[in-house]
């Protein structure tokens, strides 16, 4: 139960793909999943548009894009899928299966997790099935963003155990595969994925083994940053994957008392957030707590370096309170303020 209660706290350090946390954001994915699906049958010559089914799809994926209603929603789905496996498509099984994914991401970041589990569960089964003629590149792919989905929501549902097994099978997948056959969403959610096994392995006491799943991302990011010469797309945010990645380990050590190898993950943190062209106010307020936090560590053996953190932590406070007039950050400041007068006149607070 401890441990439990302790992954509650982590989201910092998991929920890092939007998809997962942004009902709006999978959404607005889903609904463009849905447009591709009614491009596909518009333009398919297994179906007949003046036909029943052809109009009972149209209305469904129509139903489907607007629905508010959860329990609607799924009901039209289920119409849908049963509806496309009586047509038996020659072409689109791909984006057929990019539905099914968005729409489980969908289900999951609505909080039904048990939902969102079984209709990807659902998916991954289908692809092996003989009605979804795709190519074996694009099922090894589509095999492992299933898969890496449900090692996700096996997570949060507090099952370590299946989590770790969708995830390993993710792992050998990836590094069994050609690189250049996983593109760039592959290599995020391959990050995720190793941040994931590295939690698993703190909840078994292995934190070497944990360290080692996000040094292999870290690494990762850094091949795929040379490989494209620093021209990775946009939506691959390196500084971030690699902040979230560090802050991980920062908040392994912490948890278990290594506090030079805490200060070590926390420099790196600051060093890379400092880089970020156009940090968000999370981002701000993230940065913030890493300069709080490397004062608190440096205070008992470097002063110095502690007051440098804590007025590197007061100007970005006062900055940010100007711009935003956020109360909070001004509570922030003051405390951190008081800190100040306290320890650059020399009077170390008891560790």
């Amino acid at each position: 139960a401890r441990k439990c209660s302790k992954m509650e706290t982590r989201s910092d350090s998991l929920h890092f793909s939007e998809v997962f946390e942004d009902s709006d954001e999978c959404r607005r994915q889903f609904i463009v999943a849905v447009k591709t699906l009614e491009t596909i049958l518009n333009e398919s010559t297994e179906l007949d548009p003046t036909s029943e089914l052809a109009l009972t799809l149209s209305e469904n994926c129509r139903l489907i894009r607007t629905c508010e209603n959860v329990e609607v929603m799924d009901d039209v789905y289920h119409e849908i899928i049963a509806s496309l496996k009586g047509l038996r498509l020659k072409k689109g099984n791909g984006d057929i299966f990019e539905f099914r994914r968005l729409y489980g991401m969908l289900l999951f970041s609505l909080g039904r997790k048990e939902a969102a589990s079984k209709s990807l569960r659902d998916g991954l089964l289908a692809l092996d099935s003989q009605f979804a003629p795709i190519s074996e590149k694009q099922k090894v792919v589509l095999t492992y963003y299933f898969k890496v989905h449900l090692g996700t929501i096996k997570f949060w549902m507090s099952n370590f155990h299946s989590s770790k097994t969708y995830l390993v099978s993710c792992r050998e997948m990836f590094l069994e595969t050609q690189q250049d056959d996983f593109i760039f969403k592959t290599v995020v959610f391959h990050i995720q994925c190793l941040n994931y096994l590295a939690w698993i392995s703190v909840t078994e006491e292995d934190i070497e083994k944990a360290i080692s799943f996000l040094e292999e991302a870290v690494h990762i990011i850094e091949v795929a940053e040379v490989a494209t010469s620093g021209r990775v797309p946009e939506e691959f945010d390196t500084i971030r994957h690699k902040v979230i990645l560090y802050s991980s380990m920062a908040q392994i050590f912490q948890e278990h008392d290594c506090k030079e190898s805490e200060t070590n993950a926390l420099l790196r943190v600051e060093s890379l957030l400092k880089t970020q062209p156009s940090p968000s106010l999370e981002s701000k307020k993230k940065h913030i707590t890493v300069l709080r936090r490397l004062a608190e560590l440096r205070v008992q053996s470097s002063l110095v370096e502690s007051v440098y953190f804590l007025v590197s932590a007061l100007k970005l406070t006062a900055r940010m309170s100007e711009s935003t007039g956020n109360n909070d950050l001004m509570d922030i400041y003051m405390m951190l303020l008081s800190e100040y007068n306290v320890w650059s006149r020399g009077h170390r607070p008891r560790s």
